[in-house]
């Protein structure tokens, strides 16, 4: 479902996706201040239909293949061209299971519809870009984007809001009475 309201600064798409995903609002310049991308809403500064749809879709697909790399407990997302998306398990890279493998226009949109525009014009500039993307009730991600001789690529780098217990990070006893 998708609810689309006018507002100044252009079109607004509220994705409200199922399950996991959780609508948090803060104004847009708390997100600039934290550098954090509100992944649930997309700002599309065209007011046209068929660019906003495309926008949105491109995120769902983005959002969807972050949810399953949480699922999954694997450390990093992996967005490069002619491959499918990646995901590293257990210092491992391995395709997420079921998906297909995406071309350049494929990777640049998905990557492109989480970005702000300035953050698209200085990454056109440097050809290099690190920023943060929130998914609320999933996780943060921090982000590298990059262009390899293919096209677009990126790292999504999960970062969890639960600070793991010493026996989930398999640490022995011994260690833990150090501290």
């Amino acid at each position: 479902q998708m609810a689309i309201r006018r507002e100044g600064r252009g079109t607004i798409i509220r994705v409200k996706d199922v399950a996991t995903v959780k609508d948090s609002y803060l104004e847009p310049n708390e997100y600039s201040r934290l550098n954090v991308r509100p992944v649930v809403t997309v700002y599309v500064q065209k007011e046209s239909t068929k660019n906003t749809i495309t926008v949105a879709k491109d995120l769902l697909k983005v959002i969807e293949v972050l949810k399953k790399t949480v699922q999954l407990g694997a450390s990093d997302l992996h967005l490069v061209v002619g491959k499918p998306p990646m995901a590293r398990l257990q210092g491992r890279i391995v395709p997420l299971p079921g998906a297909a493998a995406i071309t350049a226009d494929e990777c640049k949109a998905m990557v492109y519809s989480v970005l702000y525009e300035d953050q698209r014009a200085r990454f056109e500039e440097r050809w290099e870009l690190d920023c943060s993307v929130a998914l609320a009730g999933v996780a943060r991600f921090r982000l590298n984007v990059f262009l390899q001789k293919n096209g677009v690529a990126a790292v999504f780098r999960a970062i969890s809001a639960n600070i793991p217990t010493p026996a989930e990070l398999g640490l022995m006893p011994a260690m833990v009475n150090l501290i």
